[in-house]
């Protein structure tokens, strides 16, 4: 029996714990195919042996350091990969390569991450806002100002 995978990563292109694991899983796994948006082309060499497949959009404009200013494209991107082929897809992301459509019955996993950065930034400071209104408030002591006769 003949297992199709795949691996998809929101991209390859800041190095970062992310890239390193999806290049491990897709070690793991090989003839998986990868997927992903923009890919620098340090990460294709090594790669090498993987079909690896980019939006258009990596055709337009090649890897490029504006790759966040695509993020509203993203998840119409990996929403609109059709993966139902597979045996496996294992979507290495904590944002949009989830979104890829498998057939049921097909396995499919993410693995456990953080939140990025910025959603933890701001639950934190949401958390802190939350625990400074329901802190105990200590009465405050009358402040006399008293003038010389």
């Amino acid at each position: 029996m003949v297992t199709r995978t795949a691996v998809v990563q929101d991209w390859f292109f800041a190095p970062g714990g992310s890239e390193e694991v999806a290049i491990e899983l897709a070690g793991l796994l090989p003839g998986s195919e990868v997927i992903t948006s923009f890919m620098e082309p340090v990460y294709r060499e090594r790669l090498a042996g993987h079909s690896i497949r980019t939006w258009p959009l990596q055709r337009v404009f090649g890897p490029t350091k504006r790759y966040r200013s695509f993020l509203p494209l993203y998840p119409l991107w990996f929403g609109g990969l059709d993966l139902r082929d597979r045996d496996l897809v294992i979507s290495n992301s904590t944002a949009f390569a989830k979104a890829v459509r498998t057939r049921p019955g097909a396995r499919s996993s993410s693995p456990a991450r953080r939140a990025p950065r910025s959603a933890r930034t701001f639950s934190e400071a949401a958390r802190a806002r939350a625990n400074w209104a329901s802190r105990e408030r200590r009465p405050r002591k009358a402040l006399v100002i008293s003038t010389p006769p």
